[in-house]
Order: structure tokens, then sequence, then C-alpha cells
């Protein structure tokens, strides 16, 4: 972290994440004191308000707890098209006091952030891709997690105010007399950190930072465009320019007041004297003001001071004063217009650069060009006050080109052109062109179209593709999408049914692309929507059916897009719930059956349907001893992996494999020392031959050795069939008594536990299941499976 002194002594605090740097710029005073707990719920206390970016989100926001400190993380959620992230975070400063931020990683590593931590009341919090290195996203993830302290806030700063700061000081006022009554005033607008040009420095002006990322202001094909967001005046767009926008932050520019003087102390009205909305038709440049002021005795120098129009009483700081002078003229032209294409320049790159005019009132200078074979010249750029400009155009020819600059005051007279000698711009070899360009209907996306293509079989020289798209109405193709080195398809989504989309690429060089690719295209198609059910789950899946088990079964459905709207019906019990999410209970007096719960997702007009099936039975959860929960946490038991010779017969895999929501199993405590357990065995083998396959297993523990068990169950007396399906732990295994230790108790043989599917004890016997009991035992699991 650095911190730094602030020139206007308000606070801020600035985090900014660039291709995985971090840069926080901070000033201002300590928070002091403690606070007790809040009477009210913290998460009651912070709320979200989302500012206008590219892309939509809906905020989710999670609280977290400590003695010291609360962490609130927003996340986004049904992300569309998301390249920019911009929200407040609204906290009660009575109770609260911002600590620090940390972003999540949504829209990828290569990202600007903008995060002011002491500000009153709002912690501005804002993420912008850098749009050269990546692609926006749609779904569902963190923006951001903010942290706080539990003491009150004790800065001073606010937002909402006039420009202030020296940043904010008109510094081209000029005053040309008109008639004897009248002159006019000209002036362009100074708003510090407002790089969208929309009036109000806020997070979404780090929109422009992301598009711009990189770019030489100078180098640029517009540079009073691309200056806007150079905050720091360095030339170039990099992390430095956003700390621009945290020193001004929350300055709102209404229009300018006129002052009669120096000092700008005697206003030339009580109002705005020039309104910002009546000047800013073009607000990709910077934005030039013209009063029309009457001319009257007594004064002659005039200066103006930026307003917000709800803090006119508290204007900026004064511009430098304009004396009232008569109109000098045209200015003179520039002069030594020089056009230079090299290597050094760069591949279809020329730079223009001339001697400036020697008048004083040069606003700014216009710039344009021509085949030298050709008469007609192209489009004037005014390129500001610079003395200098790049052009990089991609449709240049290697023939001579020439160049003629004018000069043009605040009252648009213009020079006579200067020229330039003549030209032929540097090409550089670019690499191969991808090959095989194709347009697919995409009817799985709403108005979509795939863009498929091969990557050259020589890829030496290549770092990227470049997509290029031509819409409906359009003449020419424009720069739509880049595409890593890697991809092979891009699918290019917002798109007009029925209307006609082409594309070429071209691969990316380090100095030069290389030469387009064929040309494809295609009509999106309507949007056919399409929903499935990827997880349909339950916490539990037995109940007593009078309801004594007390616990409902919560119900959860994953689909793989976010549904319209989610149905929820059961063959018998209460479902509450209609999202993603609902409970079912058997009620008070359900009958033992097996119930099936029908889960069906809409998404439009399409949809998708699964069923789970839960299970009522009319035994009551039982305890093996007083005071012990029937649940047995198998888990957290130490035992054996399978046997690598165990056969059909011996297995010592964990008890939890067994009892794992699906399976009803009857476990049962043996030795063939054991004449009563023996006398089960039978009965043990009939069950397994007509319900083995309907999820029902019988596990043994045995305090027999592997061996002896093998030799005895494999005795042709039990044949080769159901006994297939016994699963048995012996006394050199390690599982051998685990269970009957959790128990807390020494129990007799035979020992019968009978475990629903969530693991819960039914029914439980120490002696043989014999006569009578046979049946009751059967009709007990019977209920559990569900089977009649």
């Amino acid at each position: 972290m650095m911190s730094r002194c602030c020139t206007d002594a308000r606070l801020y605090a600035v985090a900014v994440a660039v291709l995985a740097a971090v840069l926080i710029t901070a000033c201002g005073s300590s928070n002091e004191g403690t606070l007790a707990s809040p009477d009210r719920n913290p998460s009651d206390m912070f709320t979200v308000s989302v500012i206008d970016g590219p892309g939509t989100y809906e905020p989710q926001v999670a609280v977290r707890e400590t003695a010291a400190e609360v962490t609130v993380t927003v996340n986004a959620t049904n992300a569309e098209n998301l390249a920019g992230a911009y929200f407040h975070l609204h906290y009660d400063p009575a109770l609260f006091t911002p600590k620090d931020v940390e972003f999540g990683d949504l829209l990828g590593d290569e990202v600007v952030t903008l995060a002011l931590t002491e500000i009153s009341e709002i912690v501005p919090v804002g993420v912008m891709q850098i749009a050269a290195l990546n692609e926006p996203v749609s779904g569902s993830g963190e923006i951001a997690t903010v942290t706080f302290a539990r003491t009150p806030f004790t800065g001073v700063r606010s937002v909402s105010q006039s420009p202030q700061g020296s940043g904010n000081t008109v510094d081209d006022l000029t005053i040309v007399a008109q008639s004897d009554t009248t002159a006019t005033l000209r002036w362009t607008e100074k708003n510090a950190g407002d790089y969208n040009n929309d009036s109000l420095v806020g997070v979404s002006d780090l929109t422009p930072i992301g598009i711009n990322f990189g770019k030489q202001v100078s180098a640029s094909n517009d540079p009073l465009k691309v200056g806007l967001c150079d905050g720091n005046k360095d030339d170039y767009i990099t992390v430095g320019d956003i700390t621009t926008i945290g020193q001004n932050f929350g300055n709102m520019l209404s229009g300018y007041k006129l002052y009669k003087d120096a000092d700008g102390s005697n206003p030339y009205s009580d109002g705005l004297t020039a309104i910002r909305d009546n000047y800013a038709d073009d607000t990709d440049h910077p934005i030039i003001y013209t009063y029309e002021a009457s001319r009257q005795p007594g004064f002659v120098s005039y200066t103006v001071r930026p307003a917000a129009a709800d803090d006119i009483a508290n204007p900026g700081p004064v511009s430098e004063a304009a004396e009232l002078k008569d109109d000098p003229g045209a200015p003179e032209p520039p002069t030594d217009v020089t056009a230079v294409s090299s290597a050094t320049t760069g591949h279809q790159t020329v730079k223009v650069s001339w001697t400036a005019s020697t008048s004083t009132d040069v606003a700014s200078y216009v710039i344009s060009r021509k085949l030298e074979s050709e008469s007609d010249w192209g489009e004037p750029i005014d390129i500001g006050s610079l003395t200098s400009y790049t052009d990089n155009d991609d449709t240049f020819l290697e023939q001579p080109y020439v160049y003629r600059v004018y000069a043009k005051d605040f009252t648009d007279a213009v020079s006579s052109y200067a020229l330039s000698n003549a030209v032929t711009p540097y090409f550089v070899e670019g690499p191969d062109a991808p090959t095989n360009v194709v347009a697919i209907q995409d009817c799985g996306t709403a108005n979509a179209i795939l863009v498929q293509w091969d990557s050259p079989a020589d890829m030496t020289g290549v770092i990227g593709f470049q997509v290029y798209r031509k819409a409906p109405g359009e003449t020419s193709f424009s720069a739509a999408f880049y595409k890593s080195k890697y991809d092979e398809e891009h699918l290019d989504t917002g798109l007009t049914s029925g209307e006609y989309y082409e594309y070429y690429l071209k691969s990316v060089g380090s100095e030069a692309d290389s030469d387009p690719s064929n040309t494809a295209g295609a009509y999106p198609c309507e949007y056919v929507p399409e929903i499935h059910i990827t997880g349909l789950t339950t916490d539990k899946t037995t109940h007593c059916g009078d309801g004594s088990d007390g616990v409902v079964s919560n119900l959860a459905v994953t689909t793989d897009e976010t549904p319209t709207s989610v149905e929820w019906t059961a063959t018998a019990g209460t479902i509450n719930g209609s999202g993603s999410t609902a409970t079912w209970e058997p009620g008070t007096s359900l009958t033992a059956q097996k119930v099936t719960v029908t889960c069906t997702a809409h998404l439009d007009t399409a949809q998708d349907t699964q069923t789970i099936n839960l299970y009522v039975t009319a035994e009551k959860i039982k305890s093996p001893t007083s005071g012990t929960n029937s649940f047995i946490d198998f888990n957290d038991l130490t035992l054996m992996e399978p046997l690598a010779d165990g056969g059909a017969v011996v297995d010592n895999r964990p008890l939890s494999y067994y009892i794992n929501g699906k399976n009803v199993v009857l476990f049962n405590l043996f030795g063939i020392w054991c004449y009563y357990c023996k006398l089960e065995l039978p009965d043990f083998h009939d069950w397994m031959g007509e319900y083995g396959n309907e999820d029902f297993y019988i596990v043994i523990d045995s305090d027999d050795s592997t061996s002896e068990m093998v030799t005895y169950l494999n005795n042709p007396q039990f044949g080769t069939g159901p006994f297939n399906r016994f699963h048995v732990y012996c006394r050199d295994g390690a599982a051998h008594g685990n269970y009957w230790t959790k128990y807390g108790k020494t129990t007799g043989y035979p020992h019968n536990v009978l475990f629903d599917r969530d693991g819960y004890i039914r029914k439980w016997k120490t002696g043989a299941i014999l006569d009578d009991n046979v049946q009751l035992w059967e009709d007990s699991f019977k209920e559990l499976l569900g089977v009649e």
C-alpha cells in the first residue's frame, strides 16, 4: 500500500487491480474508538445500489460476522454479457467503518478495479474488464468482499459536490469582442475523472479506461476521445489514471458560473451562466462552451468556475482570467509539417509532426490526408492542441500519401493549410490468416451465431485472432471480438433475429495482422429454449407415517439454465415451495408407502421433469440405549478397504458404504459357534433371494476369521445365489466390533439392527429373528424399501 497526501485535504482510498497487480492509493484520518454490538442484525444494514455498466447482473449480499468486524460479500447472479460491474454498498456510519476491499474473479484477472473506503454511508466498488484481453461473461460469481470494523466512521468525506481542486481549473478561457455591446466567451470543460463524460465522477468511469487501456493518447486515431481518460496527463491510459477518479469521486458538473473579475468573486448572474446540457451533444470528445455575454461598462476581465446545480454556493476553482479583446482574425498556419513512416513508427503507421502556429489564440489543429495521386481529401480530424499525430490504419495502401494541417481558434476561424511531404506507409509482413471460417445459426442461445474457424497451419507470430463483423445496415466491417490464439470459435449473442450478419478474421501479430480470411455469414434463428435438470436431491429419505420423526425432507433441484419457474408435486404428504428448493413432510397420519416427488423446471416454453422417491414407514426411529442418538456417523470410523481376495462373500468395506442414503441394511452380529446365529441364516437366505435387487443388503459382523467364514458360507447347504450378496466383516479385519464399541456397550449374539436409507435405526433386537418375528422384520424392511 502506498499512502500519499491529498492536495485538497479530502480523504480517499482507491484499490486498483490490473493483470493480477494491485495498487491502493489512500489518505485520510484514523478511525478510533469502539462500538458495542449493533442492536440489529448487520445483514439488514447493508444494501446494494447497482450502477449501470456494460452488461447486467443481479446483486446478492452475504454477511459474515466476528466480534471485531463484519465482512460483506457481493455476488453477481444471472449476469448477462457482463464486462463491468459497478455498485454502491450502503452501510450505517454510526456502527461501521470500511477497512478494505478484496475483489472476486468473476470477470477474470485482466481487469481494472476501484473501491473507496473513506466516504460516509457508501462504499463505491467497480470492476471493469480490459476489453482487448477479455470476453464478457454470463453466469454468477463474486464481485467483491468489503470488510468493516465495528467502530463508528469518523471520516469527513461526502459525495455530490462541485468539482474542486486544480485539476478542474479551466485554462483556455478566451473572450473576443463581437460588437460594442457583446462578446463571445469560449472554454473547454474540465471535470477530472469524468472519463465517460456524463458530468459525474463515479465508478462507471472505469469503462473507458478498460476500453482504452494501454493506448498512447498522441498515437491514437482519435486523441481527443482517448485523452478524456488520461487523468494524470502522461499520454498513456494506465492504472495511474484511476487515482484521478478516486481523488474527484462524486464531483458533479452541471455547468459554469461567469464572473466579472479575475478572482471569481463578482458573479455575472446568480445561477449557472452556462448549463452543461446545452453543450453536451458530443460526449465522446471534450465539451466546448461558448457564451454570448453583454459588454458592460466597468469590467473587461472575465473568469469562470465549475458548479453543480445543487451546490452552486460552493463553486469550483477560478479559471485563468481572460481580458476582453478584439477579434484578431484567423490564426497563422502551422509550419514544417513532416510525415515519417519506418520501422521505428511501426507497421502501417505514419507519424506527422509540425511547428505550432505563432498565434496565441489557437484552440486546436485539424489534420486530413489523401493519396498523392488523388484530389479528394479524407475526413478532417480535430486533435486538440497537440503538434503531432500518429496515423495507424489497416486500410493503408503501399502508395504515397500527403497530409495537410490547419490551425483553428476559439471562434472556429481557420488558418491556411500547411502540406506535408509525401510518404509511403511502412509495411511488415503479417502471419498467416485463419482458414475455413463458417457462421452457424445457434438456436440454443437467444439470437446467436456461432463463428468457427481453423487456425493457420503455421502459427509463427500469431498472438491472437480478431473477429470482424458487418451488421445489418452497416457498409463496412468493424472489429467486434478479440480471441486468444488457442480459440477456434466465438458465440456472437444479442443479435437481431431475421437479419444477416457477416464475419471474417485476421491473425493478430506483434507488429502486423494477417490478410483477411474468407467471409462467412448467417441469420440468427429464433430462440428455442432448453432446460435440463442436472440434480434432484433430498437430505432425508425415510419418515415415520405419524410424523414423529419431526424433520422435513429438504429437496433441491439444480438446472443447467436459470428456470423461470419450478413446480413440485408429491403422490402423498405435503409439499411446500415453488422455487429451486422445497420441503416435504408426511403430516400425522400417512400410511406406510413409497412417495414419489415430481419436480418440473420451466424455461419459457421448455421444461424438464425428474422424480425422486421418499419412503414412509410405521417404524419410528429407535435408540439402542437410553439417551443415545439413534443415528451413527459411520464415516468417522477407520475401517478396512475391501479385501483383495475376499471373493463374493467376505467384504470388509465400511458399513457407511451401504448406509448411504440409498440402501436399506440389516446388520447382524454373528458367530459360527453361536447356535441361534446359524438358525437365522435360512431366512436371511430367502430375503436376499426376494429383496436382494431392491437396494437391500445384509451385512454380517462375524466373530470368526476370514477363512472360517469363507468355508462356512461356501457350504453347499447355502448354494451360490443369494449369499453372494452377503457382506461380511471378520475377526481378523479392522472393522470387526467397531460398531458395537460405537454404541458403548457389549451386545449378545446374535444381534440385529435394521437401518433405513438415511442411516437411522428403525428396528433392533438382541437374540435371533425366529418364528413370528420373521414376518414382523420382513414387514419392516419392506416398508423401508417401499415394496408391497
